[in-house]
């Protein structure tokens, strides 16, 4: 189906879901509209920080929603005026903690310096010039603070390009510094490391999405002139487009994006680095971007993303998820979201609005066809600089398998958002209390007291092909030994490629032993198999866990095999949607 012709969601749907979000904070507004308390656990900075972070968090929406519309109905600009002008005043009882007091702050200046950029005629303007002064001051202690040298310098170089372009100085000296830091970060295709590359291996997750490539991209709008910036803008932008032709494939024929790294409690704000692609005339057609975000949407808004009956956004993926949960987040901190709505922004009569009919405003479209074969690419892609192969599959369900990222400590702590053979748009990987236990889609070595461990710290990965030009994807890891050290551990070769029906998985050890490879987890929607292809079977094993992300309990299999040093054993891994 052409996309001309396709229903699908339009800039009054967009905007009617986020008017909805912003408008249900307001019960929980403090006085003098600085602060919204909302329900749910305190976050590592408390709860004063978790306060600003709501308000800071939702005024990102505000910013999207006001940049593209003359009009403001529901009185958004005066409400976050208000908010900002008792929140930046240090006689106010609602002050908002400094930079210099919590590092949280740091991030949430970003947003405001942001969403106050694009709302300069309707809110920063029409601010009284004493209220300008305290905002000035308050974001000018971001040139005396240090940032993580991760996505956090590109907070510090936002907040300063908007001092600059308001006349407050906004070039403490590290500006250009931290943006050729994160610039050199890029692993190649438009995909960055949320670290330095000599770190240990690269940590990719949607951060490329809904901070890098998305701070990048307000970086060149915020202050063009800005010497480094004017010399990297165009660099960046190839990437955002590179990056974008290939995160089009890693959503679901349902919307659902890929579920892998941390942060994930932001959702949609996934479509992030979409919109700005679209926004920059590079990466896929608009029209592409519009369908998949509003699948996306759609899909989350329909899993229950936002709470009954008071309509705010959970601390989860579909519902409120304890486990998902970073210690770093409080009740608030999903609303970093919002930049999911990025496309409003951009004005009613660009391609990404107007090259698909919009459905009556009135109602939300609940019956958009699935994304399709037009989505995805007809056969496995190889993103060789992340070391992932994107399966589309023929069922709907998008798989990555991942042989470039581990996100692993040589302590030999696991990381399951980053450190899994393969991850998907319908399963969620396996959290445990259980160090032990049997999870999904790992090497798990069986030791001498029967415990299974299997950190992952790669050495070394390789992306190659098959002499049918299919991607096979290497990688070789020492595991780590949770009562030893990784010098101790055995290390693992293992190959991986796609064939019919599923994924074929090889894999040696240097030593003898036990090892259990484990196929995916999955609830009562989806089907799975593991099946030995080459060597020595001991025995299949199967494990449950209960509260996962997408479902009350999940099942995952395995097999152990008794394996020589340097043979290869073989199982076909499979998961599919229940037919």
């Amino acid at each position: 189906m052409h996309a001309e012709s396709e229903p699908g969601w339009g800039r009054a749907e967009h905007a009617q879901v986020l008017t909805r979000a912003l408008l249900a904070l307001r019960p929980f507004a403090s006085p003098g509209r600085a602060r919204f308390d909302l329900p749910g656990p305190t976050s590592s900075s408390g709860r004063d920080s978790d306060a600003l972070e709501a308000f800071a968090r939702s005024f990102i929406g505000v910013g999207n929603l006001l940049a593209g519309q003359a009009d403001d109905p529901d009185g958004f600009a005066e409400w976050y005026a208000a908010g900002i002008s008792a929140g930046v005043d240090p006689a106010s009882p609602e002050r908002w903690p400094t930079l210099t007091e919590q590092g949280q702050p740091r991030v949430e200046a970003a947003a405001l310096a942001v969403a106050l950029h694009q709302t300069r005629d309707q809110i920063w303007e029409r601010l009284p010039g004493r209220t300008q002064q305290h905002l000035v001051d308050w974001l000018a202690d971001s040139a005396s603070v240090d940032y993580p040298r991760c996505n956090w310098v590109l907070f510090h170089t936002v907040t300063q390009a908007f001092l600059a372009s308001v006349g407050a100085g906004g070039d403490d000296g590290r500006v250009a510094e931290h943006l050729e830091f994160m610039t050199s970060c890029h692993l190649g295709d438009g995909w960055y490391s949320d670290a330095a590359l000599d770190a240990g291996r690269p940590q990719v997750d949607w951060y490329n999405s809904w901070v890098i490539h998305h701070l990048f991209h307000h970086q060149a709008s915020m202050a063009p002139d800005q010497p480094t910036t004017a010399r990297l803008a165009p660099l960046w932008k190839q990437r955002l487009g590179d990056w974008a032709e290939q995160a089009v494939h890693l959503f679901g024929d349902d919307g659902a994006p890929l579920h892998q790294g941390r942060s994930l409690t932001y959702r949609f704000g996934v479509l992030a680095g979409l919109w700005d692609a679209a926004a920059s005339g590079v990466g896929p057609d608009p029209a592409r971007v519009r369908r998949i975000a509003g699948r996306t949407m759609q899909h989350f808004v329909g899993h229950g993303c936002f709470t009954e009956p008071d309509g705010l956004l959970s601390l989860g993926w579909f519902g409120a998820h304890e486990r998902l949960r970073q210690p770093y987040s409080g009740p608030g901190s999903p609303y970093w979201a919002l930049h999911g709505f990025a496309g409003l922004a951009l004005p009613v009569d660009h391609p990404v609005w107007t090259t698909t009919p919009t459905p009556d405003p009135a109602h939300i479209d609940r019956t958009l066809p699935p994304l399709g074969p037009a989505d995805h690419p007809s056969e496995p892609m190889a993103v060789g600089a992340v070391g992932w192969i994107i399966d589309p599959g023929d069922d709907g369900i998008v798989r990555v398998l991942n042989h470039g990222v581990d996100h692993a400590s040589p302590s030999g702590t696991s990381d399951p958002l980053y450190d899994r053979l393969a991850y998907s748009t319908a399963t969620a990987p396996v959290e445990t209390d259980d160090p032990e236990s049997l999870v999904d889609n790992q090497v798990a070595v069986v030791d001498a007291a029967g415990r299974r461990w299997s950190q992952r710290l790669l050495t070394d990965c390789d992306m190659r092909h098959t002499r049918r030009g299919r991607p096979v994807a290497l990688s070789r890891w020492s595991t780590g030994n949770r009562t030893g050290t990784a010098a101790d551990a055995p290390v693992v070769t293992a190959l991986a490629t796609v064939v019919d029906g599923g994924e074929l998985r090889a894999v040696r050890l240097d030593r003898p032993g036990l090892v259990t490879l484990s196929g995916w987890a999955v609830g009562p929607d989806l089907e799975t198999t593991i099946d030995p292809v080459r060597g020595q079977v001991r025995r299949r094993v199967v494990a449950t866990h209960a509260d996962q992300p997408m479902a009350a309990a999940v099942t995952v299999a395995g097999v152990e095999f008794e394996v020589a040093a340097g043979e290869w054993i073989v199982v076909r891994v499979r998961l599919r949607a229940q037919d």
